[in-house]
């Protein structure tokens, strides 16, 4: 008997599956269908469909290039030494600066930090390992700019995926340590073992298993080996992974995933606070009308890096 959203999910939650638009996962599938055979049109369409708004008036934006990715980099008055470095979700084929753009801001705010931002190249133009060696060089640049500075990664599905392939040394040795690492929602496993969050929440919950299908045949080539620590950084070394926070969302495919996560990272002897928000939908963090959990997201995230 299959879980139905009303069962389960939150209020606020609820209200965003009934108000996002009939249809909208078959044309991004098109899209990005179209994108493999050789044309990215409607794909670029897609990824450039959140217009820009000006930043606040308490907000420097800074739009630079770090070892030649396009970043953007959030300050204030009152950002400390401590910098966190972001990945954006969207299955290595959606997303961009504007993804993340208003949960930079309010961290920034927040927490009192600096925030970047990484436009990683995206799939299916750039596939794997494009992402990891932007998400990877950036990390390094930043990292040996000044040693006195702490450096946070921090990534949403995907971007989560990114961060943790990164923190781990999968993608190649750091200048120095990390800080710590905040994952929201993990993609930590792109093999195709089968979790019980992603029978529970396969169809009905925003992300679907045929929806994750496609991104990850997007994203790898053809012969990417699966386990690869660089593709599924779930079977990386652990051993030397810094601090980190997890939050899942309940009813999200990925949610065993990012719980399996915390389960190598303890027995890695790993510090690890994992948090899972019941009702919860993937994408609470960058989806519009997800208020309340947002909220909390950011409160938890700023009460961990004030620890």
């Amino acid at each position: 008997m299959p879980i139905l959203p009303e069962t389960v999910l939150s209020p606020e939650a609820l209200r965003f599956i009934r108000y996002f638009p009939k249809g909208t996962v078959r044309i991004l599938i098109r899209a990005i269908r179209e994108a493999q055979e050789g044309d990215p049109r409607d794909l670029n369409i897609i990824r450039a469909g959140v217009l820009p708004t000006p930043p606040p008036d308490d907000i420097d934006l800074k739009d630079h290039l770090i070892a030649g990715v396009p970043c953007r980099t959030y300050t204030s008055s009152t950002s400390s030494h401590a910098h966190v470095v972001c990945f954006h979700g969207g299955g290595w084929a959606l997303g961009g600066l504007h993804t993340v753009e208003h949960f930079c801001i309010e961290l920034v705010r927040a927490a009192e930090v600096t925030v970047t931002s990484v436009d990683y190249r995206l799939a299916p133009e750039n596939p794997f390992p494009a992402a990891v060696e932007d998400s990877y060089a950036v990390t390094c640049a930043i990292l040996a700019e000044d040693e006195n500075v702490p450096v946070y990664l921090c990534g949403d599905s995907a971007g989560g995926g990114l961060a943790a392939v990164v923190a781990s040394g999968s993608a190649g040795q750091l200048p120095r340590p990390l800080r710590g690492t905040i994952l929201f929602y993990p993609a930590v496993d792109l093999t195709d073992k089968v979790y019980p969050s992603t029978r529970d929440y396969a169809e009905g919950f925003l992300l679907s298993t045929d929806e994750m299908d496609i991104f990850r045949d997007c994203y790898l080539p053809q012969g990417t080996a699966p386990h690869d620590p660089r593709v599924s950084p779930l079977y990386a070394d652990l051993s030397t992974f810094p601090d980190t926070l997890v939050i899942n969302a309940e009813c999200d495919i990925l949610c065993d995933q990012g719980t399996e996560l915390v389960h190598h990272l303890q027995a890695a002897n790993r510090p690890v606070c994992h948090l899972i928000y019941e009702g919860a939908l993937h994408t609470f963090l960058t989806a519009p009308r997800h208020p309340l959990t947002f909220a909390r997201a950011l409160a938890d995230t700023t009460a961990w890096l004030r620890e």
